[in-house]
């Protein structure tokens, strides 16, 4: 039951996360992001989640212009995949989906 409620906690403050990305406050947005992702790997969710929430951290940081930080962010992501021997399909997908968004980052920048 607490398992349950702790991925309730998360998934609500990611919800919230999403409004305030709606309504074009993108700091608080990624405030909201961000606490999401520590508290899903805090209780060792599933992967679904971290996988969603860097991905709402990543739109945020797009549609507020911090290009810089997706760089950063995309670039400490892309060292964390080269370490991983055998990268399942889903996996691939994600790296290369990662890549995607750096180059387009950097484009931008």
């Amino acid at each position: 039951m607490a398992e349950a409620q702790t991925h309730l906690l998360h998934l609500g403050i990611a919800e919230q996360g999403k409004l305030h990305l709606l309504a074009g406050r993108y700091k608080e947005s990624l405030r909201h992001f961000r606490e999401a992702l520590r508290m899903a790997a805090s209780a060792k969710a599933p992967e679904i989640f971290y996988r969603h929430y860097a991905q709402c951290v990543l739109e945020a940081l797009e549609l507020a212009g911090d290009f810089e930080e997706i760089i950063a962010y995309c670039q400490e992501a892309d060292a964390h995949y080269e370490t991983i021997p055998h990268m399942n399909p889903m996996l691939k997908k994600d790296h290369g989906e990662l890549l995607q968004r750096l180059a387009i980052a950097l484009l931008l920048s």
